[in-house]
């Protein structure tokens, strides 16, 4: 198994001294997080992450009340581990 330091070692290694690159990140809170990273030396740009509301919009729908989420909030999360 990897440990964290060695992912972050690895990676330092691998994202540094690179030329003519340009990180983009889709929020301006993860873009100052990344000037305070070892990716400080690279120019940062945003681009929020666009969502095709023609596709992807509210639609009529019995979810909640099929599995008893009437009345209550929903977090919908995801991640993953990065190897």
């Amino acid at each position: 198994m990897t440990t964290p330091s060695r992912t972050v070692n690895a990676k330092k290694e691998l994202f540094t001294g690179l030329r003519r690159v340009i990180i983009v990140a889709p929020s301006r809170w993860l873009s100052n997080l990344v000037k305070e990273s070892f990716l400080k030396e690279y120019p940062v740009e945003v681009i929020p992450n666009g969502i095709d509301t023609d596709i992807f919009k509210p639609t009529p729908s019995d979810f909640r009340k099929r599995y008893g989420l009437e009345g209550k909030f929903v977090i919908l999360s995801m991640a993953s581990e990065w190897e």
